[in-house]
């Protein structure tokens, strides 16, 4: 985590080594690391040039600063020319008579990729499953709950699918009429 704390004016007091070593990856090196300017003022001007995500950072720290938000935690872009990359701030007020918060940014990008491929994956399957020419149906073999059930059952069957996942009787059927199919082709 790449770790800042501030004060009660959202000055940066101190920052961690991952935070250097990110701001050194990425061509922010100065001798500070930001220590001694005002994330609040960064992250304002950073919206005025078109950061989008900087304004709610912003507010959000503000917010936790002020004491009228107990956390605050958003997930951002942070790509850079090379490299697509997705972080999550979060900030934490500092229980200190001084006050102040803490800022952490971790990387996501792994967590998004993963959910960029899962979606992909959903895709793929609906996409087939909803131009298979077989009736082709998901069911729970521990509850008995149809979970998803494709188009191609209302041609079939003549009737309604949502119909039948409201009825027991109904799936009790279908599965009758699986279980025949499979024997038919052994």
């Amino acid at each position: 985590s790449m770790i800042a704390i501030l004060d009660l004016k959202g000055t940066i007091v101190e920052v961690n080594e991952a935070w250097k070593q990110f701001a050194r990856e990425n061509g922010l090196v100065a001798s500070n690391y930001g220590v001694g300017q005002n994330y609040l003022e960064v992250t304002r001007r950073a919206a005025e040039t078109g950061a989008l995500d900087a304004q709610p950072i912003s507010d959000g720290i503000a917010r936790v600063l002020d004491r009228t938000l107990p956390t605050f935690e958003f997930e951002y872009p942070c790509h850079s020319p090379n490299v697509s990359r997705w972080f999550v701030v979060t900030v934490s007020p500092l229980n200190t008579r001084n006050g102040g918060a803490v800022v952490w940014h971790n990387n996501i990008t792994g967590r998004k990729e993963a959910e960029r491929a899962l979606s992909q994956s959903e895709e793929r399957f609906r996409q087939f499953a909803e131009n298979s020419a077989d009736v082709f149906w998901i069911m729970d073999a521990n509850t008995g709950v149809l979970e998803y059930v494709n188009p191609v059952y209302d041609r079939v069957f003549g009737q309604s699918r949502q119909l039948l996942m409201r009825d027991r009787m109904a799936r009790l059927e279908l599965v009758q009429i699986g279980r025949a199919s499979c024997r038919e082709r052994v």
